[in-house]
């Protein structure tokens, strides 16, 4: 196969997959099986959400605690993916790489309380894909605040 093939196939999953938290619709690619997902637990409590401070990676004992719970909320079978997000500061390119670490981070600390490495993926959006617009906030330091986050979505199979 030429190069340009094998990219596509590598993006279709990285595509298929962004729907699954927009579009309630989910697709492993490798097996080919498609099934809905429902709201999990995590989302229905508000304790999907893994906060960082300005420009850091590294898990607070509060983080470490949110993630200890929800690592009780996943099912064995279930797949996490977990949303790596940054506030609007700093160049794309440093945004990109403190996203992946901040969901790298909730992932190893994930895997130390059982959950399987297996069923998690990480994803980086950096500043790219915003938590809501700055007009939803009293301020910007919240919005920013609220952008330095990873997401944890879990898809029940």
């Amino acid at each position: 196969m030429n190069a340009k093939i094998l990219l596509g196939l590598a993006i279709v999953p990285l595509i298929l997959g962004g729907c699954t938290n927009k579009c309630g619709v989910s697709t492993d690619a490798a097996k080919g099986d498609v099934s809905a997902s429902s709201t999990s637990v995590l989302e229905n409590s508000g304790q999907n959400n893994v906060y960082f401070h300005f420009a850091k990676s590294n898990l607070t004992k509060d983080a470490k605690e949110r993630v200890k719970y929800q690592a009780s909320q996943i099912n064995s079978n279930d797949h996490v993916t977990l949303e790596g997000r940054t506030d609007e500061r700093g160049t794309s390119e440093f945004n990109m790489a403190l996203g992946a670490k901040r969901a790298e981070a909730v992932k190893k600390e994930l895997e130390k309380n059982g959950v399987n490495r297996d069923n998690i993926t990480t994803i980086s959006y950096g500043k790219d894909s915003p938590v809501g617009s700055k007009s939803d906030y009293k301020d910007i330091e919240e919005y920013h605040a609220r952008n330095r986050v990873v997401t944890t979505v879990v898809e029940t199979r």
